[in-house]
């Protein structure tokens, strides 16, 4: 590597980076992370070809020093260079909530792709990107417009053999995030995939954008061996979106490629045709049924919110349900001295079911003009239906002389902020409660402990370095303590997550939520609230709309590991703002804990604000907290709304005998079918057989076959499910 200190007139010696084999950067493909991080891909052999492999170089000081990260490779056996496996010539881009994506040449019909969640530092698995491609270098960068661009080798699935044909290069265009691309155009080439005999090779594209333009340059050769004759092309960058919008290559396209390729080594180890066999349904699963990485369904029950387990709906409309509000809202609002104008729910709610009853802690504020003592102060109240609530006077703090009230908690700093309680996951004799909470004079989270949750004994020293909106809890997957605030110096309010072993020490693990540009203008993410529910994470997403609006509701997010986070079902608003002159007006999040079930519902228990941000004369704030209900599950649903139609969910093993859905059928009808994976019906599974839900709402209904079929006969089997929906909402599945 060389460096320029004065604009590229001079550079300075070459320095060697760290490492050893045959092979190095890729062309024009180091990219900057926003974190700042430098990263270069690179490829290596250390067998002398006999295979290959990705990595990645990464550097958080300008260039100065770098670090390598592991090798990324195909499995061992898989079609390489010569016999073993090959990946090679890595291409990556930065996704919208800071991962990383890596595109990768290999010999295996497609595009492979790997993820990094550490901003380069490691490397998932390689899978297919379910782009046909041959053994040849992807190209893949970002869009003055924020969209994805790939260029490639496109060539049809069955003519691709090793490193050929390379006749023509394409490209094409990802509007989300890099999941699936269309809008697929012929850049140079021809579409004759006769071979590598007769036709030029095209390869080694770059590309760079300025104003509305694209500079494109690349070589077309001859077959003889670095024969280069390389072409520019400057194209419009809205020629990019005028191809090909009725195909799609991606993650839609996965289980149609697995299926060809299936048939493919099918078909070349077969001598002479024979006539297609008909799926039992209770064979051993055939190379058609065979998929990566099938989502496992047993007794976990599966959401309509996650875009991964929908292949496609075809008629219905995916719809987030926004809670039902409680008729006596607000049922806690400010009613004592201490209490000013301003009770909400940055503090938490929980119930224990053998005492039946609710706690809640709850922050109290008071701007203009500020409490005497202290500005902001932690109280307590206990109920038994959530709707009353009792305020107990404990004598622990005075406010103006008197210590009858029901404060717990002042902190020991100058002013608390966001406190979140939970029960402790290591509970001791006198450790039964764990507090955080943002101290604002020492510009950090802090933590409590307590025994009772009224009497609680700060720890000193600050946590996490960062704030003010915090959020916090313990993850029982991951088994981390975990505290999601914003990160210092981002100059935009974002989600950062620090996780802790211990609850003490804790490690930024990174910024997990960020704005994009499907966001409105002036819009960032206040704060975050994330639970564990259904064998995943989801997540309340405090939506912030600045000046001139200044209002803030809710979004729903979801997560599979804690640390990549999805928008759930295309940004539609969870809890929104109530109408002008409401209590509610302007500002709607729920408490800092989970929803709590009791029965058949979710008690979602939220604060609320009638005034504008920024707490404005001569009141500041003004805000109590509400009560919603949410049907068990019901985050989401597909909604047959005006005519009847279907969903097929990704490829999954059914591990159960019976099929459950929890589904609203008042009026309408539920049904299911079971599917291989080339989309055709397995026998005895059909939705003709279903006996369809009809006229009831149930949140376990059960969906069952002719003859009594049990599901359990497809064990083993990749398979799909096809629910049928008319007249009816669908919330959610799984087996018994």
């Amino acid at each position: 590597m060389r460096r320029s200190t004065d604009n590229r007139q001079t550079w300075s010696d070459p320095v060697r980076l760290p490492g050893t084999g045959y092979g190095g950067p890729v062309p024009n493909r180091a990219i900057q992370h926003s974190s700042g991080r430098i990263l270069l891909p690179c490829r290596v052999s250390l067998d002398k070809l006999v295979s290959t492999h990705a990595y990645c170089f990464y550097s958080d000081d300008q260039g100065k020093s770098w670090n390598k990260s592991p090798l990324i490779t195909t499995p061992k056996g898989s079609t390489g260079r010569r016999t073993g496996p090959a990946t090679e010539e890595p291409a990556i881009v930065e996704l919208k909530d800071g991962r990383l994506m890596m595109f990768l040449r290999c010999y295996l019909k497609s595009m492979y792709v790997s993820y990094s969640s550490d901003r380069g530092a490691t490397w998932s698995q390689p899978t297919s990107s379910g782009i046909p491609s041959p053994g040849s270098m992807p190209l893949v960068k970002r869009l003055p417009d924020g969209n994805i661009l790939l260029i490639w080798n496109y060539a049809p699935l069955e003519k691709n053999a090793g490193p050929f044909p390379r006749t023509q290069i394409t490209s094409a265009v990802s509007t989300d995030d890099g999941k699936n691309f269309s809008s697929i155009r012929l850049l140079d080439g021809s579409t004759d995939f006769t071979g590598p005999h007769n036709a030029p090779k095209i390869t080694m594209a770059t590309v760079e954008f300025s104003e509305d333009r694209a500079t494109i340059v690349y070589s077309k050769s001859m077959m003889r061996k670095n024969a280069y004759d390389w072409r520019l092309q400057v194209v419009p960058i809205s020629w990019f979106y005028e191809g090909d919008t009725q195909q799609v290559y991606g993650q839609k396209n996965l289980p149609t490629l697995h299926n060809k390729l299936a048939a493919i080594s099918s078909a070349s180890a077969t001598t002479s045709a024979a006539a297609p066999v008909k799926l039992a349904p209770v064979s051993t699963p055939t190379p058609q049924q065979r998929q990566p990485n099938p989502r496992r369904v047993n007794q976990t029950r599966q959401l309509f919110i996650d875009d991964d387990l929908i292949a496609s709906i075809d008629g219905l409309e995916r719809i987030v349900n926004q809670p039902a509000r409680h008729q006596a809202n607000p049922v806690l609002t400010w009613e004592k001295p201490w209490e000013g104008n301003y009770t909400i729910a940055w503090g938490s709610v929980l119930y224990e079911p053998e005492a039946q009853q609710f706690k809640m802690w709850y922050q109290v504020y008071r701007k203009f003009p500020k409490n005497p003592d202290r500005a902001s102060l932690l109280c307590y109240a206990t109920s038994t239906d959530g709707v009353s609530w009792h305020k107990p006077e404990f004598g622990l703090f005075a406010y103006r002389g008197s210590k009858a009230n029901n404060i717990v908690f002042q902190g020991d700093g100058e002013e608390l902020d966001t406190c979140t309680i939970f029960p402790e996951p290591h509970p001791a004799d006198d450790v039964k409660y764990r507090m955080y909470w943002f101290d604002s004079g020492r510009n950090g989270v802090r933590t409590a402990t307590s025994a009772d949750g009224i009497h609680w004994n700060p720890v000193e020293g600050i946590r996490v370095q960062a704030g003010d909106r915090t959020t916090a809890g313990y993850d029982p997957v991951r088994k981390k303590y975990f505290v999601i605030t914003r990160i210092p110096g981002r100059g935009l309010r974002t989600c950062g997550l620090w996780e802790s072993d211990d609850g003490m020490d804790f490690e930024h693990v990174g910024e997990i939520l960020a704005p994009d540009t499907e966001d409105p203008p002036r819009t960032s993410f206040y704060g975050m609230v994330s639970f564990p529910y259904a064998g995943m994470r989801l997540g309340f997403l405090e939506f912030f709309f600045d000046r001139p609006i200044r209002k803030l509701n809710t979004q729903l997010v979801y997560s599979h590991d804690g640390i990549q986070w999805h928008r759930g079902c295309d940004r539609q608003v969870f809890m929104n703002w109530g109408p002008p002159g409401s209590w509610d007006q302007a500002w709607v999040f729920p408490t800092q804990n989970y929803p709590i079930r009791i029965d058949d519902k979710l008690y979602i228990f939220y604060q609320a604000r009638s005034t504008l941000h920024y707490g404005e004369r001569p009141y500041g704030h003004i805000g109590s907290i509400g009560l919603a209900f949410l049907r068990v599950d019901g985050f989401a649903s597909l909604d047959s709304v005006r005519t009847p139609g279907t969903v097929t969910t990704s490829p999954l093993l059914l591990e159960g005998n019976t099929l459950r859905v929890n589904a609203n059928a008042r009026p309408g009808t539920v049904a299911a079918e079971v599917l291989d994976l080339a989309g055709q019906p397995i026998t005895g599974f059909t939705v003709d057989d279903c006996q369809a839900i009809s006229n009831q709402d149930s949140i376990a209904g059960t969906l069952r076959w002719r003859e009594n079929r049990s599901l359990s006969e497809l064990a083993g089997a990749t398979v799909r499910l096809r629910f049928h929906v008319q007249g009816a909402k669908l919330y959610s599945f799984w087996l018994d």
